[in-house]
Parts: C-alpha cells; sequence; structure tokens
C-alpha cells in the first residue's frame, strides 16, 4: 500500500495552511469588489420592468441560502432598498468579513438615511482605513461629519485634496449654510479659480444665496458662472442629474425662464447622457 504523502511548503508547513490563505485572500477580494456597478445593474433592472423589488429581494434570499458563507449576497441584500432589515443584513455580512468595504459602507449610508450621522461616520472611517483610496467614501464620511456640524472632523478627512475641499464647500451649501460656505471659499483660495469644478461650486454659492436674499444680481452671477462651468465641462453629470438637493443646471434655467440656454444644455447633455 503506498504512502499518502502531505506536500509541505519549507516556509509554513502543511499544505492546508496554504489552502486557508488562498481562501481567506478570495473571501476578502470577494468582499472587497466594489459594489456600485451591481446596484446600478439592479436599478435599470427595476426602471426598465424587467425585474421587480419583490424579485431581486427572492433572488438574493436564494443566493444567501445556496452561499450563507458569502457576505456580498447579504451585502446586496440590504442595498436593494434601505428598510429596516438592512442593518441587520449588513451586520450578518461584517459578522462574516469584518473588513468587508461595501458592507461598512452600506451600513454608513443606512445609518446617514437615518440621519444617525454619528453611526454612519463611524463606518466611513472603517471602511476609509481599509479603503483609503476611494474617493466616493471619504466624500460620504465628509458629508456625515458637516450633517453632525462637526466641521474640523471634516477638514481632516478632506485633508489638502482639492476635490475633497470643493465637495466639503457643496456640502455646506446644501445644509444651507451659504456664509460659512463663503468664508471656506475664500480660504481655500478657491475664489480666483477659473476650473470647472471650482466656478460650479463658486455659481452654486451666488445662487442659492440669491435665492436666500431674493437678491436677483446674485443669482444672475451666479447663474453666469454655472453656465461658463458647464462650457468648460459639459460632459459633468451634475448639469443633468438630479441628486438631492442640488439643482441641476436645466432646473436652475427653467425656473429662471432661460429658454435659449435651456435648450443648449438640454441638446448637449443628450449626447452624454
Amino acid at each position: 500500500m503506498k504512502k499518502k504523502h502531505i506536500v509541505r511548503d519549507s516556509n509554513t508547513g502543511i499544505t492546508g495552511f496554504r489552502i486557508c490563505i488562498i481562501f481567506l485572500i478570495i473571501f476578502i477580494v470577494s468582499c472587497s469588489n466594489d459594489k456600485s456597478e451591481i446596484l446600478a445593474q439592479q436599478s435599470n433592472e427595476v426602471k426598465r420592468g424587467e425585474k421587480s423589488i419583490p424579485e431581486l429581494l427572492n433572488e438574493y434570499e436564494l443566493k444567501i441560502s445556496e452561499k450563507p458563507e458569502d457576505p456580498m449576497n447579504y451585502v446586496l441584500a440590504a442595498a436593494v432598498y434601505h428598510r429596516n432589515e438592512s442593518e441587520e443584513l449588513y451586520k450578518k455580512a461584517l459578522e462574516l468579513s469584518s473588513g468587508c468595504v461595501p458592507a461598512l459602507t452600506g451600513l454608513g449610508d443606512y445609518y446617514s438615511r437615518q440621519e444617525k450621522y454619528e453611526e454612519a461616520l463611524i463606518r466611513y472611517k472603517e471602511a476609509i482605513k481599509l479603503s483609503p483610496r476611494n474617493t466616493e467614501i471619504k466624500k460620504k464620511a465628509i458629508k456625515a461629519a458637516l450633517f453632525q456640524n462637526n466641521q474640523d472632523e471634516a477638514l481632516n478627512i478632506a485633508g489638502n485634496n482639492k476635490e475633497f475641499k470643493i465637495e466639503y464647500v457643496h456640502i455646506l451649501i446644501d445644509l444651507g449654510k451659504t456664509d460659512i460656505a463663503e468664508k471656506y471659499l475664500e480660504e481655500f483660495g478657491f475664489v480666483e479659480d477659473e476650473t470647472a469644478e471650482v466656478l460650479t461650486v463658486r455659481g452654486r454659492l451666488l445662487y442659492n444665496k440669491g435665492q436666500e436674499e431674493k437678491d436677483e444680481q446674485y443669482s444672475d452671477n451666479g447663474i453666469k458662472l454655472l453656465l461658463e462651468s458647464w462650457k468648460k465641462s459639459p460632459e459633468l453629470p451634475l448639469f443633468y442629474k438630479y441628486v438631492y438637493p442640488r439643482k441641476t443646471l436645466i432646473q436652475i434655467l427653467t425656473q429662471s425662464d432661460r429658454k435659449k440656454e435651456l435648450k443648449t444644455v438640454i441638446s448637449t447633455g443628450i449626447k452624454f447622457f
């Protein structure tokens, strides 16, 4: 009878250890994958009438029953739409993999929707430690901090990154804190900045200030800056796609009865979207 041989690794010992490491790597990679594309596909399927939300939930319930050890199944089921069960599903994913970035981010999003910004920020900061190059998570963390009125924490997250500083000012405008937004616009050195992204935030600030103070000159100057920004970079989605509470350029032009500019912006937007 032939002896069974165990293949050994000179550094670690038995093969079993190597197998465990391989499975662990696969497990971590599968959980660290960005879920945004899958969620976008889910949303499109629902919009096109190909699947209903109950059908999607049933689909993920089946996947969970087939592979209960895969944390991403719980994450995707939780993210179909945020409901009471979502919190427990995200937590279950984190029980399976405490470093699951999509689960941490999803739980943060869930708490943000519940206006539990302190809890949300904790999850986002954990996710940032694991995925420090993920700009979207950092923007969410900045928002959660500012919604707690914790400007220092938000500044710390933003660091010296221009994109995050722009988002910082945008969020202050979202909160209706135009005076504070104006202060940081100057502090960040954006007053004379002519790049499309900065022109957009400057335009939003002037337009919103004009709306708040019922000053047509402010609003008009804001629209001019937004149009100038659009001309420099007409493919930016924020000019066409509404994300609460930020009004798109199309909405602003409609409300201002600027039909000529509106027609141009819409016809250009069709090319991109």
